[in-house]
């Protein structure tokens, strides 16, 4: 799975990257921008593979979040934009793109669980070819095309992924 965080602040970007390192005990790539334009140019991109999920802070530095959310969807229009801001006041600016979920700043390990977890179920919903596990009383999802191969012995399942 693929998740992008766009942040202008980058303490905050990077402990929400550790918190979905440490919340999530599956096979995860995180992509940090500090930028809408350095996140365009990523998307812009045709070798770069598209991301499932994005973290997108509203009001970034040089440009409105929900404005980069719509040029994102343009290029990849089942990416599932999960918008984070401290000032409420935006939240009413998000629906223009049907966005996963608002998380207001600070936010805790459990609204962003549960903002993950929507996405995960949207992105099945969509078609997209998701394996759920458990590990260690820990949820996790993988896409199926990332699995290069699993091997089975007893009660212990090891999945590699490239």
């Amino acid at each position: 799975m693929r998740i992008g965080i766009c942040d202008d602040d980058k303490l905050v970007a990077g402990a929400l990257a550790e918190e979905l390192r440490d919340l999530y005990a599956f096979d995860i790539a995180i992509v940090a921008f500090d930028t809408a334009f350095s996140l365009l140019t990523y998307i812009e991109d045709e070798k770069n593979e598209p991301l499932d999920i994005l973290f997108l802070d509203i009001r970034l530095r040089e440009q409105n979040g929900v404005r980069v959310a719509m040029e994102i969807q343009e290029f990849w229009p089942e990416i599932q934009i999960i918008f984070s801001s401290g000032y409420p006041e935006y939240a009413q600016d998000i629906f223009q793109i049907e966005p996963v979920y608002f998380l207001l700043k600070p936010f805790d390990r459990e609204s962003m669980k549960r903002a993950v977890d929507r996405a995960v179920r949207r992105l099945e919903e969509a078609g997209h070819e998701i394996v759920r596990i458990c590990t260690q009383g820990e949820m996790g999802a993988l896409r199926l095309r990332d699995v290069d191969y699993s091997e089975s012995n007893r009660h212990q399942l090891k999945i590699w992924c490239g």
